[in-house]
């Protein structure tokens, strides 16, 4: 069973706001550039330091990072990078989810990855950071989804970390 059904970001581009219950999204209509990769991963830190969550930062960078250069070198405009915090019941605790879109409709596979090689391990490094991961086609192409449980505690850490 998912952590959080994925699901299409209906958010205006550059958004960020907090919605009920202490949901919080943020989405960016990125141009398909190799250079937006960097600034991708500046969204990204910025968003999870406003929402504080300074410990997601290594895992969840890294994931939109190979999220976002797989659709700018593999995908199609238009390319869209959504951030959500969904709280769950048990107090202190909420799932991250990632979700990259772009209007390419060929959904990618995940290979092993090959340790000589130059390039090919994203997916991979995605599906084994993740504690979900998905691909899912979509009406203008596809997105790819990593979510991630985390806990408010004194610690700030991942369950099971």
């Amino acid at each position: 069973m998912p952590l959080v059904p994925p699901h299409d970001a209906e958010d205006p581009a550059g958004a960020t706001s907090p919605a009920g219950g202490g949901r919080r999204t943020a989405c960016w209509d990125l141009p398909a550039e190799p250079s937006i990769v960097r600034k991708a991963r500046e969204l990204t830190r910025t968003t999870l330091l406003g929402w504080g969550h300074p410990r997601l930062i290594g895992d969840v960078v890294l994931m939109v990072d190979e999220l976002v250069a797989n659709a700018v070198t593999h995908g199609r405009p238009p390319v869209r990078l959504s951030l959500r915090l969904e709280p769950r019941p048990a107090p202190g605790h909420a799932v991250v989810v990632g979700e990259v879109t772009d209007g390419d409709p060929r959904l990618p596979e995940v290979r092993e990855a090959d340790h000589l090689g130059e390039g090919g391990r994203g997916l991979w490094i995605v599906r084994h950071l993740a504690d979900e991961f998905g691909v899912r086609p979509t009406p203008q192409g596809k997105a790819v989804w990593f979510a991630l449980a985390v806990h408010a505690g004194p610690s700030g850490e991942r369950p099971g970390r």
